[in-house]
C-alpha cells in the first residue's frame, strides 16, 4: 500500500491546523496502515512541540516520518518549516519516555529559547534519524543525551547552532549509540562536540566551529568510528583522529556573518570526507531557495574549445564522473522525471540556462538533460540544482524552457518512443509505416522497416537564407540482413545517400547540392550541404 501523507498547516484543505492533533492522529500500528505515516510541516507557522509520540508499532519500511512540506524546506540560517518555541523544552523527546521507533525528521528547524530549555531530549527510543535539520537552543542543551539505554539516534547533514552546549551526551549509558555524520556545530558557548563515558559514538565528517572546544577530549572515546573532522582550533586536539583539519575559517560558510551556515560551495571541506567525494560539514538549501541539493557540474567534461551557442548534454555516463558522494546526493534528491532540475553557472543559483529534460529516472538511475550556453569556453563550473519536490519545468516557450535550448536549429527529435516532436517548437513531423526504435546514444529512435517507411514535414524553409546552407545530422543503424544496399533519400533535394554492409557510401543527385563535408558511417551519417537558391522540403 502507499504511504499515508497528511499535512499541518493553515491552509485551506490542510488535514490538520495544530501539531497536538496532528500527534494524536498518529495511529497506533503503523504497519497495519501499509506504508509510512508521513507529517508534512508548511512554513506559515510556529509549530508547538512534540515532544513524545506513544509508542507506535513500525519496522524499517513502516515508519513515521515528520519532514517539511516540499518546498518549505528549512535552509542554513534556520529558516523554513518546522517547531520554534520560546521558553520551551524538550521540543522532541521526553526524559525516561520511549519514543516511536523507526521515526525520521527531516528538512525542518527545530528551535527553543529559554533557560533549562532543550531542544532535543535523547531518552529512550530507537532508529530516531535527523536528516538536514537545523537544531537551537539559544540558552541551553541543543542536542542532549540522557537515561540512554537502548537508545539509536543518528543525526546526518544537520546544522546545530549558537547554544550553550550544542551537543551535551556526558554518561547516557552502555546501551547508547548516538551518530553523528556530515553535521556541522557552530558558535557553542561550551563543546561543539561532547565525547561520552559510556555507550557508543560515532562522529565523522562533522565540522566544529567557533566553539569551547569544538571537540571535547572523549570524542575520541568513539574511536576508529570517528575520523575526517574538521575544527576552528588552531592545534590539532582530539578532532584530529587520522584526518583532520584544524585551523578553519569562517570563509568555509556561504554566510557566516549573516547565520546561513551552510558550507560554502568553495570550501576545501566539500567533498574531503569519507567515503570520497563526501562533504565535511551540512549542506541545507541556500537561503531563499526551495533547492536543498546542487552537483557540481566541470565544463571541462565538454569539448576544450571555446564555441557559441553550445548545447550539452548530461547523462548518467555524466553523474557517473562526479564523486561517489554527489553521485548518491543526485539520484537520492532529483524528482522521477526531472521536473526539479536546474542548470545555472553560478552556486546561488543566478545564471539560469535553458534546459530540456528528455527523460530522468532517478531508480533505474538514467538521465538525458539538455542545456544550452550563449559562450561556451570550456572551463568552470555548471551547477545543477536538484531536492524541490514542487517545482516542475519551466514551459517549452519559457525563456528557460526547452525550446530555448535549440534556437539555433530548425528542427531537433529526439524520437523516443517514435514520437516526432519538434524540440526546437518549429514543426513536427509526421511518419508513415514506422515504429520504435532501439535506443541511440543520445536519445530513442524510428525504426524505417519497410520500403513505404517516410518521415515528412510540413511546407517549410529548412536552411539558413544568408549562407544557403542545410546541415542534416542523424545516428543511423543498417540491420539489415541479405540485402546489397540501402538508401536514404532527401526526395525533393534530390539527393541520395547509398549504405552497405561495409560502410562505404557514395552520393547521387542533382548537380546544384554539393556536399561541402559528408561523412559516412556504417551507424552515423553528418551531412553538410549549400544550395544554389532556396529549396523548400514538401509532405
Amino acid at each position: 500500500m502507499a504511504d499515508t501523507v497528511v499535512i499541518l498547516g493553515q491552509q485551506v484543505g490542510d488535514d490538520y491546523t495544530t501539531m497536538a492533533a496532528a500527534k494524536a492522529a498518529v495511529p497506533a500500528d503503523i504497519v497495519a496502515t501499509g506504508g509510512n505515516w508521513i507529517i508534512q510541516i508548511r512554513a506559515d507557522a510556529n509549530y508547538g512541540k512534540i515532544g513524545a509520540i506513544p509508542q507506535s508499532t513500525t519496522d524499517s519500511t513502516h515508519k513515521l516520518i515528520i519532514e517539511a512540506f516540499p518546498g518549505d524546506e528549512v535552509d542554513g540560517s534556520g529558516v523554513g518549516a518546522g517547531i520554534e518555541q520560546i521558553n520551551v523544552s524538550d521540543l522532541i523527546g521526553q526524559t525516561n519516555v520511549a519514543y516511536t521507533t523507526d521515526t525520521i525528521f527531516r528538512n525542518i528547524k527545530i528551535i527553543t529559547s529559554g533557560a533549562s530549555r532543550r531542544a532535543i531530549n535523547m531518552s529512550l527510543g530507537s532508529n530516531i534519524v535527523f536528516e538536514n535539520c537545523f537544531i537551537k537552543s539559544a540558552d541551553y542543551w541543543a542536542v542532549v543525551g540522557q537515561n540512554g539505554a537502548s537508545v539509536n539516534w543518528k543525526y546526518i547533514n544537520c546544522v546545530i547552532a549558537d547554544s550553550v552546549i550544542n551537543i551535551r551526551l556526558g554518561n547516557p549509558g552502555s546501551g547508547a549509540n548516538y551518530s553523528f555524520i556530515g553535521c556541522s556545530s557552530v558558535n557553542s558557548v561550551n563543546n561543539a562536540f561532547d565525547g561520552i563515558t559510556s555507550g557508543s559514538l560515532t562522529v565523522k565528517n562533522c565540522f566544529g566551529f567557533s566553539s569551547s572546544p569544538d571537540f571535547a577530549s572523549d570524542v575520541s572515546s568513539g574511536g576508529a568510528n570517528s575520523d575526517y573532522l574538521a575544527s576552528s582550533d588552531t592545534t590539532a586536539t582530539a578532532e584530529a583522529f587520522s584526518t583532520g583539519f584544524n585551523n578553519r575559517t569562517s570563509a568555509d560558510f556561504v554566510d557566516y556573518a549573516g547565520g546561513d551556515y551552510n558550507l560554502s560551495s568553495s570550501s576545501q571541506l566539500r567533498n574531503y570526507g569519507s567515503p570520497v567525494g563526501s562533504s565535511i560539514g551540512a549542506i541545507l538549501p541556500p537561503v531563499g531557495n526551495p533547492w536543498s541539493h546542487y552537483v557540481t557540474i566541470p565544463e571541462s567534461y565538454a569539448p576544450a574549445s571555446s564555441i557559441t551557442g553550445y548545447v550539452g548534454l548530461i547523462t548518467e555516463a555524466v553523474i557517473a564522473k562526479l564523486s561517489s558522494g554527489d553521485q548518491a546526493i543526485f539520484w537520492s534528491n532529483v524528482k522521477n522525471g526531472g521536473g526539479d532540475v536546474r542548470i545555472c553557472t553560478n552556486s546561488d543559483g543566478t545564471g539560469q540556462l535553458p534546459v530540456e529534460i528528455v527523460s530522468l529516472d532517478n531508480v533505474g538511475e538514467t538521465c538525458q538533460i539538455w542545456y544550452r550556453l550563449g559562450t561556451y569556453t570550456g572551463t568552470g563550473d555548471l551547477y545543477l540544482f536538484i531536492g524541490n519536490a514542487s517545482a516542475t519545468q519551466p514551459a517549452a516557450s519559457a525563456t528557460y524552457g526547452s525550446e530555448a535550448v535549440w534556437v539555433d536549429v530548425a528542427r531537433r527529435h529526439h524520437l523516443i518512443a517514435n514520437n516526432l516532436t519538434d524540440s526546437s517548437g518549429n514543426a513536427n513531423a509526421t511518419s508513415t509505416s514506422t515504429s520504435a526504435g532501439i535506443d541511440s546514444p543520445i536519445g530513442g529512435s524510428t525504426l524505417l522497416s519497410s520500403a513505404s517507411s517516410k518521415i515528412t514535414y510540413p511546407n517549410t524553409t529548412f536552411y539558413n537564407s544568408t549562407t544557403n546552407q542545410l546541415t542534416i545530422k542523424a545516428i543511423s543503424r543498417i540491420d539489415l540482413v541479405g540485402v546489397a544496399d540501402f538508401d536514404i533519400a532527401l526526395m525533393d533535394l534530390a539527393v541520395k545517400l547509398w549504405f552497405d554492409d561495409s560502410g562505404a557510401g557514395s552520393r547521387v543527385g542533382a548537380a546544384i547540392f554539393t556536399p561541402t563535408t559528408l561523412s559516412v558511417h556504417h551507424n552515423g551519417i553528418i551531412l553538410l550541404l549549400h544550395m544554389t537558391a532556396q529549396r523548400y522540403l514538401y509532405t
